[in-house]
């Protein structure tokens, strides 16, 4: 702004037509060597009288290049606007001319001829001022009285006077620094000192040792507000917002230099921050007072604060956990590495600081990275970034991505450098595996039924294969520049962006996701998805590879599966019984709510082995063992075992379990069930308890009835024979024509009455061997037509009696069975169709035999009375007559339970069809018998 400012004026000048370099000051400076601080001092006493567009300076010395680069850094401090134009100066010899510059100088022994264009030329005097010794010597120019007071040659006359002086009085004490000299010179309060300090853009208050402000420069005016006069005189305490004046007490009795920072409260009210640096003034050994330099640095404090802010960024990347940082010397030793970096390799921090590059390269990687380091170190190039692989602790090999910048020091020489390492293993693994698998990518991608495509690293399809576009109803064409949201379901567009997101902060680099497609008819279906990133060698995203497989088929059985499993569980939880199921191996992985219920253990304590805690002891080692040998054979699981419930009683139950198998016959499954027969088996316990005392009471009955049997036999023969011999003697005491009709009658009576008495007796002898029998051991082959044709013969005089007609169709013409149980089976089934055959119509018997599965079935049908549904029931108990008493029909009641004692004891069966008054049909089941035919 203020070179603007001064073209302007420049501009203006022209427009009037002066030359904007007229009216100067030329001052020529000689000076020797040593007399470089005597220089400064003059400059700085020419800068306060006259303005950088009011004077020309040319400086003859034998300066060397160093000290002119230190007159150049002292021109810049002292105004930025000179140190452009000497940069813009020509330096010729030893010369150093502040002129403006492209301008065509012309330098005689007294005059100077400047020309600027052809316009502005400039021609005039020079003065000259030569420094020697310390002592300063000025020579003006001719000028007139006038010119004199134009070009302020009497300012400059008295500065210079003041500077001899002050030379003059220092004489003795040369050994002290020019830095003392000048501050001792800037404690004077006079004309120059007054200049100098009103020509920095610094706050200059200069404090006397009591504390009373003596100085006050332009510059502490423009920041407070306050002028000179409102300030010289108060104490700088005042002019300190008190709660920082501490800071400079805490350290003045130190006697060193202070720098810290107020707050200074301006005229106006306003708060200001300033850093001040306060230097103690001394003079001849005494201390004099104090020069405060301040800064405002209000404006400052955001850039603090942004300092501050990247130092806190920089430690958070040290910190991060993505990237690895470490600090390496430039001859390889690890200096420091942060956490990231140490699991990276698995080292620990303290074993890092121990290793060298060498140990951690890769040995074929190390060569390329020591040519770099080489070139970074010789400032051929300014950063290196390299990828290589590094070995870990274990030995294993990791691809990473080195980035490295030197950190100098302020002389600019290299001490150490700042890596940072970035894991690049599974980009590199996907690079090489796509480079790899280049022909596996062109068959997946010619494949007809997976989906192949690219997108840009925006998600934009840029190629598909025709698996892909034909998935979703689309040409080829109609897909192309298209976003992946454009077809995906919106339900599942959340979930994936959350992964994409993942994979744009480096987080994966690829991921599989089981989500919907929409067709161009909008229809949803169900695809498994692999999308996968390619990146460059920045790391950057460069397109997706998308993999796509319509699963909707297998997704929506796996959805009626699961309603299945659902429903499963339900009626599991509805049965009245244990419910369980268990893996292929037997592994039980569920029990319905029964279980819970009963044994009070959960389900995650009943799965794998846990139910066993609920088995009865004695039943636990048995249960297992049965259990997973079924399993093992693949066969049916049954067992009866005790369970103990939850107020730890035991109850029985009946086990058991079936697997389900697959089409192939494998086993998947196994599910099983577990009643509660406790009550059953209880019952079962009593009933078993009571066929023991019925048994020993069968026993003691057949005991009883063969006893019976036996001991009757004798006394029925001795009276059989008593009536025989009473019968005969009647006959020889009275002649035929003699004997008593009634008396005979009644002997007639007397031998039907024993008759009965030694057939009742023999009925209970063959239910005695019925009972005892039990299966028949005596089988053979046996021809029913003999056995018929035995039985007839057998049956001869009550057969001709009645005079009936016996029929038989044989289709199963033997039987294998016992011959004397099948003997009394006919005479029992033949006798009583004799017995009870109807009066009223002519007497008929048939007899069938024939095969049913593995058995062979007797049939015995007649055309008698018949038997009453009433009679029906109980009609195979012993001494149970199921016909009228009053029937002239002898019989004990015995037959049809002898006949079926012998089937029940040979696992056979009799049927029985009657009906009164028409006949009866009796199907006796023989089981276990060969077909013959």
């Amino acid at each position: 702004m203020h070179n603007r400012k001064k073209t302007l004026n420049i501009n203006k000048k022209r427009a009037l037509g002066k030359h904007p370099l007229l009216r100067k000051m030329i001052l020529r400076i000689k000076a020797e060597a040593s007399e470089f601080s005597t220089v400064k001092a003059i400059l700085n006493s020419i800068f306060s009288i006259y303005s950088t567009d009011s004077v020309i300076i040319l400086i003859e010395d034998n300066f060397k290049s160093k000290k002119v680069s230190k007159l150049k850094k002292f021109l810049f401090i002292h105004n930025r606007y000179l140190h452009k134009i000497i940069n813009q100066s020509a330096i010729k010899a030893e010369k150093v001319y502040l002129i403006p510059s492209k301008s065509q100088i012309e330098i005689t022994e007294n005059t100077i001829k400047i020309t600027r264009t052809q316009d502005v030329i400039f021609e005039d005097k020079i003065s000259f001022l030569e420094i020697a010794n310390g002592k300063v010597n000025f020579t003006p120019a001719s000028y007139t009285h006038i010119e004199e007071n134009t070009y302020k040659i009497r300012h400059l006359r008295f500065c210079i006077s003041k500077l001899n002086r002050i030379n003059f009085e220092n004489k003795g004490q040369r050994n002290l620094n020019n830095r003392k000299i000048e501050g001792s010179t800037n404690l004077i309060s006079s004309y120059i000192l007054e200049n100098i300090i009103d020509s920095t853009n610094l706050i200059i208050v200069g404090v006397s040792e009591n504390g009373i402000i003596q100085i006050y420069n332009k510059a502490a005016e423009v920041t407070s507000g306050f002028s000179r006069k409102e300030m010289i005189g108060k104490k700088w305490f005042d002019y300190v917002t008190p709660k920082d004046v501490y800071k400079y007490y805490a350290g003045k009795t130190k006697r060193n230099l202070q720098s810290f920072e107020t707050s200074l409260i301006t005229k106006s009210g306003e708060e200001k921050i300033i850093h001040w640096q306060i230097n103690e003034v001394h003079f001849g050994g005494e201390l004099v007072g104090s020069i405060a330099l301040g800064m405002d640095i209000s404006g400052l404090i955001k850039y603090i604060n942004k300092l501050n802010e990247g130092h806190e960024k920089f430690k958070a990347l040290e910190e991060n956990k993505l990237f690895g940082i470490v600090r390496r010397s430039p001859y390889g030793k690890y200096i420091s590495a942060n956490q990231t970096f140490c699991q990276l390799t698995e080292y620990s921090l303290n074993e890092i600081t121990k290793l060298t590059l060498d140990v951690l390269t890769y040995h074929e990687d190390l060569d390329k990275e020591r040519v770099l380091i080489d070139q970074l170190i010789s400032g051929e190039i300014s950063t290196y970034k390299i990828e290589k692989r590094l070995i870990t602790k274990s030995g294993k090999v990791i691809w990473v991505e080195v980035n490295a910048a030197p950190y100098k020091n302020l002389y600019g020489k290299i001490e150490y450098f700042i890596i940072i390492i970035e894991n690049i293993d599974q980009r590199k693994n996907a690079e090489y595996t796509l480079k790899q698998n280049e022909i596996k990518y062109k068959i997946l991608a010619d494949n007809p039924t997976i989906g192949f495509a690219f997108s840009d690293d925006r998600g934009f399809l840029i190629e598909s294969n025709e698996a892909f576009h034909k998935m979703l109803g689309y040409q080829k064409n109609e897909l192309l520049g298209r976003h992946f949201k454009d077809f995906t379901y919106h339900e599942d567009a959340k979930r994936e962006a959350e992964l994409l997101e993942k994979i744009s902060t480096g987080e994966i680099n690829d991921y599989q996701i089981e989500k919907r497609y929409m067709n161009k008819n909008k229809d949803v279906f169900w695809v498994d998805m692999n999308l996968s990133t390619v990146r460059n060698e920045k790391n950057e995203i460069q397109y997706f590879i998308c993999i796509t497989q319509n699963i909707d088929t297998r997704k929506k059985a796996e959805e009626a599966l699961k309603q299945s499993e659902e429903q499963y569980r339900f009626l599991a939880n509805t049965v009245p019984q244990i419910f369980w199921s268990a893996d292929e191996y037997g592994i039980v992985n569920f029990f319905n709510k029964k279980w819970i219920e009963f044994t009070g253990l959960s389900v995650e304590e009943s799965i794998n082995n846990g139910w066993l805690s609920a088995i009865y002891p004695e039943d636990m080692v048995s249960t297992e063992k049965e259990w997973y040998e079924a399993v093992n054979q693949g066969i049916k699981y049954e067992k009866e075992l005790r369970l103990m419930n939850k107020e730890g009683k035991y109850k029985w139950f009946l086990s058991k379990a079936t697997p389900l198998k697959d089409a192939k016959g494998n086993i998947i499954k196994w599910f099983g069930t577990s009643m509660d027969i406790h009550d059953l088996k209880i019952a079962i316990q009593n009933l078993e308890d009571a066929y023991k005392e019925l048994k020993k009471a069968n026993v003691d009955l057949d005991n009883f009835i063969y006893t019976a049997s036996h001991d009757l036999k004798a006394p029925v023969s001795n009276i059989e024979g008593l009536v025989t011999y009473l019968d005969q003697l009647l006959k020889e005491m009275y002649s035929p024509n003699e004997q008593n009709g009634e008396v005979e009658s009644l002997i007639d009576m007397m031998y039907q009455s024993l008759a009965k008495f030694k057939k009742t007796i023999e009925d209970l002898s063959d239910v005695t061997k019925a009972q005892g029998n039990g299966t028949s051991k005596d089988l053979t082959e046996i021809n029913l037509y003999d056995a018929l044709e035995e039985a007839k013969i057998t049956l001869m005089n009550d057969i001709n009696n009645s005079k009936c007609i016996i029929t038989y169709q044989l289709t199963a013409p033997e039987i294998k069975f016992s011959i004397k149980d099948f003997r009394s089976i006919l005479y029992n089934l033949l006798s009583n169709a004799i017995k009870y055959r109807s009066r009223k119509r002519k007497c008929r018997i048939t007899i069938k035999t024939y095969y049913q599965k593995d058995a062979i079935v007797l049939e015995v049908k007649d055309n008698g009375i018949g038997i009453s549904p009433k009679n029906q029931e109980g009609m195979f108990q012993i001494f149970r007559r199921v016909h009228n008493q009053k029937l002239d029909v002898d019989g004990t009641g015995v037959g049809l339970y002898i006949l079926k004692r012998i089937m029940d004891n040979n696992n056979g069966s009799i049927q029985v069809e009657s009906e009164v008054d028409k006949g009866s049909t009796f199907r006796l089941i023989f089981s276990n018998q060969k077909n013959n035919l």
